[in-house]
């Protein structure tokens, strides 16, 4: 992952990350609740990564719609 994504991911969740550049294990598990199904499936096989790195966009990208809303908001 880019590290402004990485940061951007941990600066939301409020994780303190020295490195921003983040494997699709953990950023799944900064952004997915702990007990998600996605992160109880076997990693580094090509369908369970592909469900989780789904999950993971699904969850950040609700995250950026609800953060530009309250950006929005603000300014009304």
């Amino acid at each position: 992952m880019t590290p402004e994504v990485g940061e951007w991911t941990a600066r939301s969740v409020d994780a303190d990350k020295q490195n921003h550049v983040q494997t699709l294990s953990t950023l799944a598990e900064l952004v997915l609740p702990s007990d998600h199904e996605a992160l109880k499936a076997q990693r580094h096989r090509a369908g369970p990564d592909a469900v989780l790195g789904y999950w993971a966009y699904c969850t950040m990208l609700e995250g950026a719609k609800y953060h530009r809303s309250r950006q929005n908001g603000a300014k009304q």
